[in-house]
């Protein structure tokens, strides 16, 4: 098989775009590929230019690139029909150029599928997807999204499309989920995650929520009806500090005041008031909104604008004993859930692991938090 001639390297953070496929983005998908998995990508037609032309053409694949100013792609994802019902599409083959990862290209072109893509097809109803479970990337990326998810795959993908960059010794697990594009299965996917809670004594249902484009008054119906399954099974419903409904205090209280659900409430997530936002921290946010928490994700964070770098909890810039004063004098008392997600490096061990978290709990006790 010949190969299609190396562009120049991409520079590193070079700004990229996402829109839908473009015959000359066919070469680039094939040294992406071959970027990633070397010759080992169990599905061969996406190591042959002519053949991703005509698989976007006909509609057995419908690619979504991610491209620098130069037009090199280095990023995509694709959606497909693989499922017996026509309407039922899966999400899948999505891969990122080694260079562009943690700068949210997988999540740009997974929105770009969802949110503009998809409603722009009205046959796609539902979308599936299996995330690899050899690294977390994948399964962070669809979490804003409302996936739900319903099993694990066990050594679904051979071993030999991870050689390349050695990241699993054997054949890999895939976790898969299902996300409902229509409000009949939004409302039916609700309903089962409310008996799920139900059954499992959960009184509470994180919710990673985004508008997916609507108008703020129709977001706040469907989750008003949302709140109204989850109430039927005594379990309420806690909305995550996450875009592009609840990144802040004050997007926390116009959204709880508009939803106005006593099952419906604020998981605030420390961390991400500073990935989310310029110029603020969690004690001045939380006042804002303190009396509509429900649950707290005790993250810590370097203090950056979208920065990656999530210290153990007392070694960044999070004031969690100032965060923990505002919520006591609204009798708030947990749960505070340990978000971990660390530096790069920083728990390349089990013992490791065990550490940091024993540091954490141990942080969130000295400040008479948790007991």
């Amino acid at each position: 098989m010949n190969h299609l001639p190396e562009p120049p390297p991409p520079k590193a953070q070079e700004p990229f775009t996402v829109d839908d496929f473009r015959p000359e983005d066919a070469g680039g998908i094939v040294r992406l590929v071959r970027a990633v998995y070397g010759e080992h990508y169990p599905i061969r037609l996406f190591y042959d230019p002519a053949e991703i032309i005509r698989a976007n053409r006909e509609g057995q694949y419908y690619s979504i690139v991610a491209r620098t100013p130069a037009g090199e792609v280095i990023g995509v994802n694709h959606l497909y029909p693989s499922a017996p019902c026509r309407s039922l599409y899966e999400s899948g083959v999505g891969l990122v150029l080694k260079e562009y990862r943690s700068l949210g290209v997988s999540k740009a072109t997974l929105g770009y599928i969802y949110e503009e893509f998809a409603p722009r097809h009205s046959h796609i109803e539902e979308v599936f997807g299996e995330a690899v479970c050899n690294h977390p990337y994948m399964q962070k990326s669809i979490a804003p999204f409302r996936f739900i998810e319903t099993a694990i795959e066990v050594a679904l993908m051979p071993a030999e499309a991870y050689a390349k960059e050695k990241s699993a010794v054997g054949r890999v697990a895939t976790l898969t989920a299902f996300l409902a594009l229509s409000d009949e299965g939004l409302m039916a996917q609700a309903a089962q995650a409310a008996a799920d809670a139900q059954a499992l004594e959960a009184p509470e249902i994180l919710a990673v929520t985004h508008s997916g484009g609507a108008p703020f008054s129709r977001a706040v119906d469907l989750l008003r009806a949302v709140c109204d399954h989850a109430a039927a099974r005594g379990v309420s419903i806690a909305i995550e500090t996450h875009p592009d409904l609840c990144e802040n205090g004050d997007q926390a209280a116009a959204l709880l005041a508009a939803v106005d659900h006593p099952a419906f409430g604020w998981n605030l997530d420390t961390g991400n008031i500073y990935y989310y936002n310029h110029g603020t921290d969690p004690v001045t946010e939380v006042r804002k909104a303190a009396a509509h928490v429900r649950s707290l994700h005790a993250k810590d964070s370097d203090g950056g604008f979208a920065s990656p770098h999530f210290p153990n909890l007392g070694e960044g810039v999070v004031d969690f004993a100032g965060v923990g004063a505002v919520l006591r004098e609204v009798g708030f008392t947990g749960p505070y859930t340990m978000e971990l997600e660390g530096l790069a490096g920083a728990a390349d061990s089990v013992e490791r692991m065990e550490a940091n978290v024993a540091q954490c709990a141990g942080h969130l006790r000295s400040l008479g938090l948790v007991d």
